[in-house]
């Protein structure tokens, strides 16, 4: 017995309805992947301006945290992210950056990185984000420590509920 057309339909549909759960679940697994290696990269150069800060402490070299601020921050980093273009300056168009690179802007003193995913990535009102950008600043407290600031407030909830 041969399938009706029916039946082939509902077959057809079944597979569709199923592909495109397997591709929104992978995809949502991706971009939780690259918020997560966004992280650990501001956190690896974060971690490396309080060595420097710490080193030059011990050497009795005054290093303060606006000096920090005039530096690439990238130099702190134990390594480099693959996907390190170098720096940048003047009117470079960062709307020409590929996705997924970072990058460290000069005239600006702003490191960036622009995602490959970002469906879930917007401003607290919604506005969509191209590019995320940081700068260095001293933190609070009474060793103000240094850290990175998303120049522009930014929410990435790639999150597993329902699709």
């Amino acid at each position: 017995r041969r399938f009706s057309v029916i039946e082939l339909a509902m077959v057809m549909l079944v597979l569709a309805v199923v592909v495109y759960a397997m591709f929104s679940r992978t995809l949502r697994y991706f971009e939780v992947a690259e918020k997560a290696a966004l992280t650990v990269t501001v956190l690896e150069v974060e971690r490396g301006m309080r060595m420097r800060l710490a080193l030059a402490a011990m050497e009795a070299n005054p290093t303060s945290v606006e000096k920090l601020q005039d530096i690439n921050p990238f130099e702190f980093a134990r390594a480099l992210p693959p996907n390190y273009l170098g720096e940048l300056g003047g009117s470079a168009d960062m709307g020409e950056l590929k996705p997924g690179n970072w990058y460290y802007h000069r005239d600006r003193r702003e490191i960036g990185y622009r995602p490959r995913l970002h469906s879930r990535l917007h401003t607290p009102d919604g506005k969509e984000i191209a590019v995320l950008r940081f700068r260095v600043e001293k933190g609070a407290g009474p060793h103000g420590l240094p850290h990175l600031v998303p120049v522009t407030a930014y929410q990435w909830a790639p999150e597993f509920g329902t699709f």
